[in-house]
């Protein structure tokens, strides 16, 4: 459709790999849109197509994305975050050599031996940020996510597309992040995008599993 604006479309995406269809969650301005009319409607039409091409029915059933930290450090590598919960640590191991806190080799050494010493058996940690400021090269933030066996159960960031601050917790995760899109990208830059994503991330399309009631 020529005349209409990219922000005022809705991407989506069919992977037949993994039999995964990803839909654009995102806020329309009309009152007679959200994303579960456009869910709805996106149904109708693969119904129609899967009857007619393949001569079958098309059945979404609901999926939780896996538990795994994939998608926080997605986030945390492409936003500007504000805010860190993670637990699990007191069950931590030793940081990999490879895990730079500090651009300094010294305060890195020091800082390292701290880190994977520390016997207060502490379990969890939570940073966060000013408005203004950010964690991404904050040397705690690094070395807690970083951590084998950490969980990461909470993140704020500022999302560009939202223009403002967006919190996800692990317990409501259930969206497929494609970085570096905001809402004037070009549909043709959108598609290849999001197809480079999906192939980058079948495997965390792949660990999906049903919602049961």
């Amino acid at each position: 459709m020529d005349d209409i604006e990219p922000y005022e479309r809705t991407f989506f995406a069919f992977d037949f790999s993994t039999r995964a269809f990803l839909v654009q969650n995102r806020r329309y301005s009309p009152a007679n849109l959200n994303p579960g009319k456009t869910l709805n409607r996106l149904i109708e039409i693969f119904g129609d197509a899967f009857a007619h091409i393949f001569n079958s029915g098309f059945t979404l059933i609901p999926v939780l994305l896996p538990e795994g930290n994939d998608l926080f450090v997605t986030l945390f590598n492409n936003h500007r975050i504000v805010e860190l919960k993670i637990s699990n640590l007191n069950e931590r191991r030793v940081l990999n050599n490879d895990i730079e806190l500090s651009e300094d080799e010294e305060e890195n050494k020091a800082i390292k031996k701290l880190w994977n010493e520390d016997g207060s058996f502490m379990d969890s940690i939570t940073i966060k940020t000013t408005a203004e400021g950010d964690l991404n090269d904050n040397i705690f933030a690094i070395a807690a996510i970083n951590s084998p066996g950490a969980v990461i159960e909470k993140i704020s960031y500022f999302d560009p597309e939202e223009d403002g601050f967006v919190t996800k917790n692990r317990s409501s995760f259930d969206k497929f992040p494609i970085p570096s899109l905001d809402r004037n990208v070009e549909s043709i830059t959108a598609f290849q995008t999001i197809i480079n994503e999906v192939n980058r991330n079948r495997t965390i399309l792949r660990r999906m599993r049903q919602i049961r009631d």
